[in-house]
């Protein structure tokens, strides 16, 4: 899911995708590469390091309030 939101947010003209962050490093490099971005695999890295305005937690239902918190 989270793949998809990367493109709509690439996708929006007053926007800027400042990251992608997937455990799966392949997975995330991918995405990243093709919304001209960054990849990280640990999300608090990306929090950390990347200005962000909006944050989307695309997980897992059983990890959304986890991540969010």
């Amino acid at each position: 899911m989270g793949q998809h939101h990367a493109r709509v947010y690439d996708q929006m003209p007053a926007t800027q995708l400042v990251g992608v962050a997937d455990a799966n490093a392949e997975a995330g490099r991918r995405v990243a590469q093709l919304h001209h971005t960054v990849a990280y695999t640990d999300y608090r890295r990306l929090l950390a390091e990347a200005h962000s305005e909006v944050v989307t937690v695309a997980v897992p239902t059983e990890f959304h309030c986890q991540v969010a918190l």
